[in-house]
């Protein structure tokens, strides 16, 4: 997004403004630094989702203007089914109020007994994703670069944002239909044309339809994400698999 497309959206009774961090399509880093800029000191609240960046890279979410920020655990080899809601205590607190209401548990903001295995998980995994940031990050380049170098025969469209994460790859293979792609590689790695948030949506991407991509090279788009502990995907065996659908 443009931090300027976004302080235009503003209106008098704007109470909130909610980025995500980096796009989970194509792993571009939203301009967060800019937009909290923009909002000034008395703006709307500031919502940054960190899901994909938290422990990954450091700036953006650890801006002192953001008010509030959204951290998945199960992104960070947490257990399934836990996050957290970080919100910034030296600033105007945001009037937050409860989904589920009934007992007083998290401080009267969510009702219902805390399931302590999963906090605790998250807590420990949170920890060591910190501490272990720069060599995960370190790895999963690596592991993107054996990628690029496998497919270039094939003769791609690679888009790597500039300052993106470097696990996530959103990559063109003019021709080739991005479904058809799906089914062939199943046996050897779980690809997508999407994100998961739009899974059952058949149809171009509407990020893809966004950044004003030619048909071709949507219908031929497939999302590829991996983790620092992926050390041995078979990217070559994956590119000769395609190389077979343009024959």
């Amino acid at each position: 997004v443009s931090s300027s497309d976004v302080v235009a959206a503003i209106r008098t009774d704007t109470l909130l403004v909610s980025v995500m961090h980096a796009n989970n399509e194509t792993g571009a880093l939203q301009p967060i630094d800019e937009i909290a800029v923009l909002l000034g000191d008395d703006g709307p609240f500031l919502h940054v989702d960190a899901a994909q960046t938290f422990a990954k890279v450091e700036g953006g979410y650890r801006n002192p203007r953001v008010d509030l920020v959204s951290v998945s655990g199960h992104k960070v080899f947490a257990p399934m089914g836990v996050g957290c809601l970080i919100v910034r205590s030296n600033r105007r607190r945001p009037p937050l109020m409860p989904q589920v209401v009934g007992g007083g548990q998290e401080r009267g903001l969510r009702a219902g007994t805390v399931p302590v295995p999963l906090v605790a998980g998250f807590g420990l995994a949170a920890e060591t994703a910190w501490k272990a940031r720069s060599a995960r990050r370190d790895a999963c380049e690596r592991i993107r670069a054996e990628a690029i170098t496998a497919f270039q025969p094939l003769r791609p469209v690679v888009r790597l944002p500039h300052g993106g994460l470097p696990h996530i790859l959103s990559i063109s293979f003019p021709g080739i239909d991005s479904e058809a792609l799906m089914v062939v590689l199943k046996d050897l790695a779980a690809v997508s044309n999407g994100s998961a948030c739009t899974s059952t949506h058949y149809g171009p991407s509407h990020v893809l339809s966004a950044m004003d991509l030619s048909e071709e090279e949507k219908e031929g788009t497939i999302r590829v994400s991996w983790s620092h502990a992926d050390l041995d995907v078979p990217w070559n065996a994956i590119a000769a698999r395609i190389s077979t659908m343009t024959d």
